[in-house]
């Protein structure tokens, strides 16, 4: 009896032997790879330019990121076709400004059923101007001119972001920390810059850059025709900030003063508007 329990226990140790000398590491790596989960890539899709660079500084390479107009004018002339919606259904997210900026977003919105795509209004959280002059009474949806404004922007798109990839949250926590560090530095120093000029009077004839102006402390005065400008005595301490893509700056001299200083604004520049218009506000008043 104790012989065969012996050799039952002999046996039974070869056995086990052969089954962990057999084992296929191979299979396991297998198993683990298709535990591991797969990195997630969106196609992003703008409204305009700067909206798209705002994601790019949140998403850097991660993401394929596209806009689809340049500047107003071709926003403005836009039409939506089924051609449209079949693209812009194939994305992952589409970012827009919101406030009725862009008024054909609706029928986009409405025709997206059954599509996995996201929809983000980067105006969530915005407390709008209204405009003053033309429409009085609407929402002014010029807030990325404004430091503010394009904060919470940003916030939007980051959230956006951490919301349809998970796995990589800190990275757009950190990309969105840096690009807000950056910015209040530069605003600040601006608003310091402009603190030690106060002897200019500021008139405009639009609202668009009323969310810019408040942001650095600048008072303005708004103008619809030469009439309201006749108590203006001294021109050499008057700047004019007009927007250049819309207007046409000689017939705005010509209508109004020559002698006045004419600063225009943009509303679409590709690199950075938001610095570029401070730069010139700073620039101006400094002369």
């Amino acid at each position: 009896m104790k012989k065969l329990t012996y050799i039952l226990v002999i046996f039974t140790s070869i056995l086990f032997l052969g089954l962990t000398f057999s084992y296929n590491p191979l299979m396991a790596n297998t198993t683990d790879e298709l535990d591991e989960k797969k990195e997630i890539y969106l196609n992003i899709l703008t409204v305009n330019k700067d909206i798209y660079d705002m994601t790019k500084l949140i998403v850097g390479e991660k993401h394929n990121v596209e806009y689809l107009f340049k500047n107003e004018k071709e926003m403005t002339a836009f039409k939506v076709t089924d051609a449209v919606l079949n693209n812009i259904n194939n994305k992952d997210l589409l970012l827009y400004n919101g406030l009725g900026y862009e008024s054909w977003i609706n029928d986009i919105s409405n025709n997206i059923r059954g599509s996995d795509l996201g929809v983000i209004n980067l105006s969530r959280g915005i407390r709008p101007l209204s405009y003053e002059l033309l429409q009085s009474g609407q929402e002014n949806p010029y807030y990325l001119l404004g430091f503010s404004e394009y904060k919470i922007a940003l916030y939007n798109i980051k959230m956006a972001m951490q919301e349809r990839d998970i796995e990589n949250r800190s990275y757009y926590e950190e990309n969105y920390n840096n690009v807000i560090k950056e910015i209040d530095k530069f605003s600040a120093k601006s608003k310091e810059e402009i603190k030690g000029y106060k002897d200019y009077t500021i008139i405009t004839n639009t609202d668009k850059f009323d969310y810019l102006f408040r942001d650095l402390g600048i008072y303005i005065t708004k103008v619809k025709d030469s009439n309201d400008l006749a108590y203006l005595n001294d021109p050499s301490k008057v700047i004019f900030f007009y927007d250049e893509a819309l207007e046409d700056i000689n017939n705005l001299k010509s209508e109004i003063k020559n002698e006045y200083k004419y600063i225009g604004l943009s509303l679409d520049n590709s690199e950075n508007v938001l610095k570029s218009n401070v730069n010139k506000i700073i620039e101006a008043i400094k002369k």
